[in-house]
């Protein structure tokens, strides 16, 4: 190797093992039919030879070994075993395949551990006791790509009336787009919501007699899902934040209904637009708690509630159409996509510990209040 070709190779060893310090297990080859798990815990330490390098890595061993094969066991009741000497962790995935599924519960030998919320048909709730995260895919979700996608989804006249917006977003930029809006800047009687350049949210009201904007102190981070609500009662208005309330000030309280069509994704001629993904936009004619909010927020609605205008699940995942629930506005879809979205965070939802598995035979059963589930766990036999 050439002086220049040695440092390029230093250089990418040593990236690739440093982002690994701290992280998931790695295995390392063993005894025949077995690996060892390791952490990697320290800086990678690099010697140079005439022709090559030789790369001292530091690990940390747990005292214990692991099976070359994950053990799986998929049912809603029945015996799993553990043919090693040590209690081992497992990952419980809860598959919502035909239907939804609401509030599952899990018993794991003694112990019963639940989730509270709705798993919506194809999403899958993973708990993972050895990490302790309880992570929910969101399945479909429609995306934006914060150039000039856009959703029409007809005009709700708001009028003078109180009112909440509540939906999921997943910003990925801040980029100053607007996610929702009903007008121009030339016009009046209009709102919009926004993201900013400094990652936090606006929430603007225009009417005859000026224009208003509450910004809230929550910043968003990019890529990862938020459940965002405002509402207004006369010239109160409110900006919450999964479920808990982040700002409270004024709002215009006079006619936001200018006769024009709302969008998501960007304003009706396309400028100001969101990359983002969305699902599960809510209009309702009434200014919601934040009680109330934090305990649909994770619910699919029957879209018979009272004080629910509109609804918007946006889980169609195929198709130029997403479906008003209640009211008559279906939405047309200009450019965005539907995808099959990754994890957020449901540890707010969930109630237990993290059960592990002791040496031997386990029963496991699960229930849920509304739908059955496909349930699968997974784990590996460990040795001292």
């Amino acid at each position: 190797l050439t002086v220049e070709e040695k440092y390029q190779r230093k250089v990418e060893i040593s990236d690739t093992l440093n982002k690994l310090r701290n992280g998931d297990w790695l295995m390392l080859e063993s005894n025949p039919g077995k690996k060892i798990f390791a952490h990697f815990t320290g800086r990678v330490q690099m010697e140079e030879y005439p022709s090559w390098l030789r790369v001292n890595i530091p690990l940390k061993l747990d005292p214990f070994w692991v099976s070359v094969e994950e053990n799986e066991f998929t049912g809603i009741s029945g015996t799993i075993e553990n043919n090693g000497t040590y209690e081992t962790p497992t990952i419980i995935e809860v598959l919502a395949d035909s239907g939804s599924v609401e509030n599952p519960s899990i018993t794991i030998g003694e112990e019963e551990v639940k989730y509270n919320g709705v798993i919506n048909e194809k999403g899958l709730l993973k708990i993972d006791t050895d990490k302790m995260t309880v992570v929910l895919d969101f399945g479909n979700a429609l995306s934006f790509d914060g150039v000039d996608d856009k959703v029409n989804i007809g005009n709700y006249p708001a009028g003078t009336n109180p009112f909440t917006i509540e939906l999921w977003l997943k910003p990925k930029a801040a980029d100053d787009g607007m996610f929702l809006s009903n007008g121009l800047g030339t016009q009046h009687n209009r709102l919009f919501l926004r993201i900013n350049n400094d990652k936090t949210i606006s929430f603007y009201t225009n009417d005859a007699s000026g224009a208003t904007t509450l910004a809230s102190n929550f910043t968003v981070t990019l890529d990862e899902w938020v459940h965002l609500a405002v509402t207004r009662s006369g010239t109160a208005g409110k900006i919450i934040i999964d479920g808990v309330e982040d700002v409270s000030g004024t709002v215009r309280g006079g006619n936001l209904d200018g006769g024009r069509d709302w969008y998501i994704g960007a304003r009706s001629d396309t400028t100001f637009p969101h990359e983002c993904n969305i699902r599960d936009l809510r209009i309702w004619n009434i200014a919601r708690t934040e009680e109330d909010i934090a305990n649909d927020m994770n619910k699919k609605l029957t879209g018979n509630e009272p004080g629910l205008v509109h609804y918007w699940p946006m889980d169609e995942g195929s198709g130029n159409t997403i479906y008003d629930q209640t009211g008559d506005n279906d939405g047309t879809i200009s450019g965005a996509i539907w995808v099959l979205d990754n994890w957020k965070n449901a540890l707010a939802n969930y109630e237990g510990g993290f059960p592990k598995l002791p040496p031997g035979n386990t029963d496991v059963s699960v229930t849920a209040d509304i739908g059955t589930p496909t349930v699968t766990f997974k784990w590996h036999d460990r040795w001292v």
